[in-house]
């Protein structure tokens, strides 16, 4: 398996156990991330500095992935680690899980990849509502045996600020309890109620 790796290796099984090839990061993530830090908007550029800050190091960038299966990731550099985060939870059920794949499959088939929303649906989106809400108890005046009613969002964002309206509309109060350390996205919206790094994050926004 070793020796595989480090002639470039082939695709990840997802039961590979971590494997070091260069100093972390790689001179290959180093590179991208110099690249991304020229496009993308400032923050990678600040993130860069707090982490080497934080750890004492002259640089501190993060791996570039460039390949998962399982819980395994292989970065641009041919490192292998394990993903206890599942991707921020997008890879809850593994990174490239077969299931998933079949499901992406059979819907570029169709061919659909995007309706319009809440202007024009498809049967899709409906399906997946209702299976959302098979996993509920029963709600008066649901039509079907879940909550009823869902919004499916792009983000975590997303949920938080559908949370705060829904707690508003429900309660008529207008206060939300925040606590220190919390974090909640990034949205305007869902600022109010983020600490984690408030300085940063929310404070510029704050008025």
């Amino acid at each position: 398996f070793v020796l595989r790796q480090r002639k470039g290796g082939g695709r990840l099984r997802g039961s590979e156990l971590p494997l070091l090839r260069t100093e972390i990061p790689g001179p290959r993530s180093q590179e991208i991330i110099t690249r991304l830090a020229q496009h993308e908007c400032p923050a990678i550029t600040a993130r860069r500095a707090r982490r080497a800050a934080a750890l004492g190091l002259m640089t501190s960038d993060p791996i570039v992935w460039h390949s998962a299966q399982g819980s395994c990731v292989r970065d641009v550099d041919g490192n292998i680690f394990i993903d206890i985060t599942a991707g921020f939870a997008v890879a809850a059920a593994g990174h490239s899980s077969e299931a998933v794949r079949q499901a992406l499959h059979e819907q570029l088939e169709v061919p659909l990849l995007h309706a319009m929303g809440d202007a024009f649906t498809c049967e899709t989106r409906v399906r997946l509502l209702e299976l959302l809400s098979s996993f509920f108890p029963p709600t008066a005046g649901s039509s079907h045996g879940g909550l009823g009613l869902g919004i499916l969002g792009c983000s975590g964002s997303d949920a938080i600020q559908a949370a705060l309206k829904t707690a508003v509309l429900a309660t008529g109060r207008q206060g939300v309890l925040g606590f220190s350390g919390g974090y909640h996205g990034l949205a305007h919206g869902a600022l109010g109620c983020t600490w984690y790094k408030s300085d940063g994050f929310r404070d510029p926004f704050s008025g």
